[in-house]
């Protein structure tokens, strides 16, 4: 996607919980995570132990959130590991809970 710092990719969901999924590789760097304007949390997408790399991973999730609609903004800071080759930072997509009301005393929760 991009390693130039500020770059900025926001999108809004409606749910109680989300999954951020991108790539964890040897030319990832690093980024931060805000969820409805709260404080932003870094995340790092580098990864090459072993000369392995890893595409579509979770890098950041939330759950329980109140059920609406919610704003995730996310923000690349250039920044890197010495060890990766570059800075970029890949998304490939969110997954997006809707968690309902138990159904039963026997169920411990239920999705939509």
């Amino acid at each position: 996607w991009t390693a130039k710092a500020g770059d900025e990719a926001t999108v809004a969901f409606e749910g109680t919980g989300v999954v951020l999924y991108g790539n964890w590789v040897k030319d990832g760097g690093k980024a931060a995570v805000s969820l409805d304007g709260k404080p932003a949390v870094p995340f790092d997408s580098y990864f090459f132990y072993s000369g392995q790399e890893h595409r579509d991973m979770n890098l950041w999730h939330v759950y329980g959130l109140p059920a609406g609609t919610h704003t995730l903004k996310i923000t690349v800071s250039g920044e890197k590991r010495p060890e990766a080759t570059d800075a970029r930072v890949y998304l490939t997509g969110i997954g997006v809970f809707k968690t309902e009301a138990k159904k039963s005393a026997v169920t411990k929760f239920s999705f939509e």
